[in-house]
């Protein structure tokens, strides 16, 4: 080894499994392979405090990002003579959590164990290879073979692609008696689409209302064309100046609101999108 210490370099954990730290510098333009479990000396922890895991990069620095399983902690932070505890799977200080059984798990905790990423990945779920359901790193959540266009997105007509339903909230504040657009969304073309929002709005405690509209939209290709005013499913209101209307923007589909007063004003909603494809 000379007499300096090796130059350590992480593996590619994209490419195989690091086992601690695997790939070294043993010497000027000569590289080994060696395997490593226990201390690392005379490194630079400073960025990062004691018991921090550490991950390999693809191009074999050290991070805080988790990608494979966790090559090192950090011992003791220091610039000079840091010290890393380097790991290899299995180890018993990190690697030995059991895995998720299809029978089921004993001893699991809710608010430590869990099945998902801890990454900005989402998570697919498939049965019989086939795309079923998809989590994305928004939280949005697909059933059937898409990706998410709203906070829950429903598919089942296989013949229909572009069918379902979708579900999303909405949050708006008003300052004003005028109609203000609290959520809005593309008619996709050659569709006919139903809209059912929920809204709860609230300027003080005793100014408030609650709305449940339903509408419909259909497009050809053109524009979005409202059908009607709308079916007033329930209506409550301590004043009559709280009110709500549908209404379009070329293609686009809009719920509008008005307060009762110019006072700050807070609305919250859900919409319930029905989709039927042509």
């Amino acid at each position: 080894m000379g007499t300096t210490h090796p130059k350590v370099k992480l593996a590619n954990p994209l490419l195989f499994s690091n086992f601690g730290i695997t790939t070294a510098q043993i010497g000027d333009n000569n590289f080994g392979v060696v395997t490593t479990l226990g201390f690392l000396f005379v490194v630079d922890t400073s960025p990062w405090t004691n018991n921090t895991l550490l991950y390999s990069t693809a191009i074999g620095d050290l991070s805080v990002v988790p990608l494979g399983s966790p090559v090192a902690f950090v011992v003791k932070q220091d610039a000079n003579c840091g010290v890393l505890y380097v790991l290899a799977i299995g180890d018993l200080l990190v690697d030995n959590v059991p895995d998720w059984h299809i029978f089921g798990n004993l001893g699991t905790d809710q608010d430590i164990n869990y099945i998902g990423t801890q990454d900005a990945a989402g998570l697919r779920v498939r049965t019989n290879g086939i795309k079923r359901m998809l989590i994305d790193a928004q939280g949005r959540t697909a059933f059937g073979e898409h990706n998410p266009d709203g906070f829950i997105h429903i598919k089942e007509h296989t013949t229909s692609p572009g069918s379902g339903r979708l579900i999303h909230t909405f949050e708006v504040g008003t300052l004003s008696t005028t109609y203000t657009i609290a959520f809005s969304y593309i008619v996709p073309t050659g569709s006919v689409i139903k809209i059912k929002t929920d809204i709860l709005g609230r300027e003080s405690a005793t100014s408030r209302c609650s709305l449940v509209r339903t509408n419909t939209y259909t497009r050809d290709g053109g524009s979005a064309i409202k059908v009607g005013i709308g079916q007033s499913d329930y209506t409550y209101r301590s004043h009559d100046g709280y009110t709500m209307r549908f209404g379009q923007t070329g293609n686009q589909a809009t719920i509008e609101v008005k307060a009762d007063t110019a006072n700050a004003t807070k609305w919250i909603g859900t919409v319930e999108i029905d989709i039927l494809t042509t």
